[in-house]
């Protein structure tokens, strides 16, 4: 698989039925800027592990392992405590269904499939549709799967690859002719979930000096580890634009002027920041929290390939009112990048940002997707926000970034109280 190839594959549609709190989100379309907000424990945070499941069940070499619930990206537990269920069901009665549409180019490929669980969880059903006819397998015993219109029997590895024997097709290895020669959609499975990438919101320490180890890091690790790593990959490369773009956005964020790579010997680095405002250069431990929390988000956006899918959690974390704006504008240059991010967050000021950013004319608003997560007894309640050209919002749920107003009543109303009472306050 060459680089313009895997940069075709881009996610447009996902939808995740009885997984965590999610008892159907129904159809969800990703943009490239995808913001999940909502209060606590809503079910934000189960749509980034469902998709980080994927990848790390892509990323498994055990072809029988269906799901790989626990592993590198995310550690679920087991198949019943990730079901989705109401407090009087028994566990694993319901069906876990993940589906999702990938553009190839002009085609658009629709998947799902559907688990259930009788002792052990099995895979149930596997759907593709959209680039041909539909094509259903179902189960039909212990590891047995046929063609759900005939009685061909399927060999099925995983949750999506899937074939009837060795391709006959040997001119056409994405199968785009032939429904029957099924090697396109497991290939461009892999190749979608192969640039998913997890940035949490906790970040580690930074370091008073970092040792290359020599490899090329494939991302910059969960807790942005490895941003560092990167960095330090690129310089050996010669590549000056990692570093660039890192200097630039401290420049933006007013953390820092300028940003060094300091080699002591071939192996051992130093990262140096320069202060904006008092132009003392100081070691990368010393600069505060908003440069740690910053700097793997740069690196991570700005070095991951086109078409990559970025999952990034509460990245406003340790950020002041004004950069949490600023890391609206940061977002969107990452998207404009020709990746998609899916961002979780609970910062009313990014998202003032982006709305300023849509009026202003610099984001189109049809790159832009909001929604809202309503905790209700029946599961997560899932409302997509209409925005306008103006980036002005056209529904606005209960609870959608409304406690600023709610805290400004209240404190009017305690104002007018303490006034009529007369308690001579000024």
């Amino acid at each position: 698989m060459d680089d313009m190839t895997r940069r075709q594959v881009v996610l447009t549609r996902l939808r995740i039925q009885n997984f965590k709190s999610l008892a159907d989100t129904e159809d969800m379309v990703i943009r490239p800027l995808t913001f999940l907000v909502g209060p606590n424990s809503a079910g934000k945070s189960s749509v980034l592990q469902a998709l980080l499941l994927l990848r790390q069940t892509v990323d498994e070499r055990d072809p029988n392992i269906t799901l790989k619930f626990n592993g590198p990206w995310v550690r679920l537990g087991s198949y019943l405590d990730c079901a989705h269920r109401a407090a009087d069901e028994d566990p694993g009665s319901r069906e876990l269904e993940i589906g999702f549409t990938f553009q190839f180019g002009p085609l658009p490929v629709d998947f799902s499939a559907r688990f259930g669980y009788n002792g052990e969880m099995f895979l149930e059903r596997v759907s593709y549709g959209g680039y041909t006819e539909e094509f259903v397998i179902k189960r039909v015993g212990p590891q047995q799967y046929r063609r759900a219109d005939s009685d061909t029997s399927i060999r099925l590895r995983k949750f999506y690859d899937y074939s009837p024997g060795q391709s006959k097709k040997e001119t056409d290895p994405f199968g785009l002719d032939d429904p029957d020669a099924l090697l396109f959609p497991a290939w461009a499975i892999r190749s979608l979930f192969s640039t998913v990438f997890y940035l949490g919101p906790l970040r580690q320490r930074p370091q008073p000096s970092y040792q290359a180890s020599g490899e090329v890091p494939q991302d910059v690790g969960l807790a942005g580890e490895r941003a560092i790593d990167v960095l330090i990959v690129s310089d050996k490369r010669k590549e000056d634009a990692p570093l660039a773009q890192v200097r630039h956005w401290l420049d933006v964020f007013d953390i820092a002027s300028d940003a060094q790579l300091i080699a002591h010997t071939p192996t051992l680095y130093e990262f140096r920041l320069t202060d904006k405002q008092t132009g003392v250069v100081v070691n990368y431990p010393h600069v505060g929290f908003g440069a740690s929390q910053i700097v793997p988000l740069i690196v991570e956006g700005f070095y991951s390939p086109d078409r990559s899918v970025l999952l990034i959690e509460q990245p406003e974390i340790h950020l002041h009112p004004r950069a949490q704006a600023r890391l609206a504008d940061l977002l969107v240059a990452i998207s404009q990048e020709s990746k998609t991010l899916i961002v979780e967050t609970h910062s009313e000021h990014l998202l003032s940002q982006v709305q300023v950013r849509i009026a202003q004319g610099g984001l189109n608003r049809d790159d832009v997707a909001i929604y809202y997560f309503e905790p209700t007894p029946a599961g997560a309640h899932v409302i997509p926000i209409a925005i306008n050209e103006l980036g002005q919002f056209g529904n606005w749920p209960a609870g959608f970034f409304d406690q600023g107003l709610k805290l400004a009543d209240a404190h009017l109303h305690a104002i007018a109280g303490a006034q009529g009472q007369g308690d001579g306050r000024d």
